[in-house]
């Protein structure tokens, strides 16, 4: 199959595996919110009465299959990077990657947003000390050319909101 420049756009067809499933800290179903106006928005937290105040926005309910990527991925698999972009989840998936997180990734990319992790900000700001501590995480952001600049975390967590934050050994 080849794509619009001539190039082959199953360059990586035996390195990426998708899986129909959300990134969650175990299997279940959980219920996610889905923006119909600011699909950016959507999350698998309901937004507070504040959010509505500056957004005119509706949302759907929907069911979701979870799964722990742990449970996904064997522990001999070689993981070189992870981009987590899932509006809120991100505490929730990285309970469910912490082996990944702590043996296989090298570089975990991620956005941080204290408003849409609700009140999983405050153990997931734990989380990520806990990992800068028990595993010599490193946490970075980008600057305007793209290179990484490495940051204080607490820094970071000030700020309440990363939209590319860097975490690596």
């Amino acid at each position: 199959m080849q794509n619009h420049q001539g190039g082959n756009s199953r360059i990586f067809h035996d390195q990426v595996h998708p899986y129909p499933l959300a990134a969650f800290s175990r299997p279940s179903r959980i219920a996610f919110y889905a923006s119909r106006r600011f699909l950016g928005n959507s999350s698998l937290h309901q937004h507070s009465a504040d959010y509505h105040k500056h957004y005119k926005d509706e949302f759907d309910c929907i069911e979701a299959e979870a799964a722990a990527v742990d449970e996904l991925i064997r522990a001999d698999e070689r993981v070189d990077f992870v981009k987590i972009d899932i509006e809120g989840g991100e505490y929730q998936a990285f309970l469910g990657m912490e082996r990944i997180i702590a043996k296989q990734a090298k570089t975990v990319v991620f956005e941080l947003n204290r408003h849409m992790l609700q009140a999983d900000w405050e153990p997931f700001t734990q989380l990520l000390h806990d990992y800068r501590q028990t595993f010599a995480k490193r946490f970075f952001v980008l600057d305007a050319t793209g290179a990484t600049v490495e940051i204080d975390l607490d820094i970071v967590l000030a700020t309440g909101e990363c939209p590319y934050l860097v975490m690596s050994d």
